[in-house]
């Protein structure tokens, strides 16, 4: 579970991926709020300190080239800052497949070359219309890289998550009703905000 601080020392000693499931005829502002979503994280991880690496991606049937940031690609609050802003709404090919984008998290965290003591964390958001089929030898293989997983399920039958976290109950899973609204307020309940400690 996502225990990192959204506080002004940012996230740290971590690194954190975004997988994002962009459903078909998703509309202008629930991919705008996904954006000040992801922007409003990124103010707060420490990038620029070198203490935290972010990485992200959206996915549908596969995964879409043009919205992956590589774990360290980019070393800075800003350049995350400019590259999320100049993203651009993609036509989904299909119902996005969840195991599409936990394959790509094992790929971007075994690539990572993490240094010792860093934290792995990963939020992926799905909604009603993702596939969830498939997904354990990939839920597994998360679980023995010690990575911690979020899961933001977006209109998803509560049957539906109660039978993919039943191999897996270390996966934090929260329900949620509409993006648009959880992006402004519900998000944020992933975070605790620990003393710096400094």
């Amino acid at each position: 579970m996502l225990y990192h601080t959204i506080s002004e020392c940012g996230f740290e000693n971590v690194d954190l991926i975004f997988a994002l499931a962009v459903r078909p005829n998703i509309t202008r502002s629930e991919f705008a709020a996904m954006m000040t979503y992801l922007l409003t994280v990124v103010e707060r991880v420490a990038v620029d300190e070198g203490e935290a690496r972010l990485g992200m991606f959206m996915f549908d049937t596969v995964v879409r080239a043009l919205t992956v940031i590589e774990l360290g690609e980019i070393s800075t609050r800003q350049g995350l800052i400019d590259r999320i802003r100049g993203m651009e709404q993609i036509e989904p090919a299909g119902n996005a497949s969840l195991l599409v984008g936990l394959t790509k998290l094992v790929e971007m965290f075994n690539n990572s070359h993490v240094s010792g003591g860093r934290d792995m964390d990963a939020v992926v958001i799905i909604d009603e219309s993702t596939d969830l089929g498939g997904t354990d030898a990939m839920l597994a293989t998360l679980n023995s890289l010690n990575v911690s997983l979020s899961v933001a399920a977006i209109g998803v039958s509560q049957s539906a998550l109660q039978a993919l976290t039943s191999e897996f109950p270390h996966i934090d899973m929260m329900p949620m009703l509409n993006f648009e609204v959880t992006a402004r307020f519900g998000l944020t309940n992933m975070f605790k905000q620990p003393e710096c400690g400094k």
